[in-house]
């Protein structure tokens, strides 16, 4: 019987990539990367579901080095911080509508 060989067993499995090694392998942060698949920006894959581990298909390396490519151009619209935040409903806290003192 010949079945495939290690090399070839190995290059069916090896078609995805870990959060780790695409960190490795892009130089992102991993929070960069948890923010790209968030923002669905990058293509990954939760074979086991929610909650399961998340892996990204080869490709992902370059759309992750275009972001990142992008984002060295145009460093202003890729701010963190620009992105929308949710608002939580119910009523404010009392910290935020107080008015300081004037001195």
């Amino acid at each position: 019987m010949d079945g495939p060989s290690s090399e070839e067993r190995l290059n069916v499995k090896r078609r995805f990539l870990t959060r780790k090694e695409l960190s490795r392998q892009t130089g992102l942060s991993l929070a960069t990367l948890q923010r790209y698949k968030d923002d669905e920006k990058i293509p990954f894959f939760q074979p086991g579901g929610r909650g399961a581990r998340v892996v990204f298909p080869l490709d992902a390396i370059e759309a992750a080095r275009r972001l990142q490519f992008q984002a060295r151009l145009n460093p202003q619209q890729n701010n963190a911080m620009a992105r929308p935040v949710a608002r939580i409903p119910g009523p404010q806290p009392r910290w935020s509508t107080k008015k300081l003192p004037e001195v």
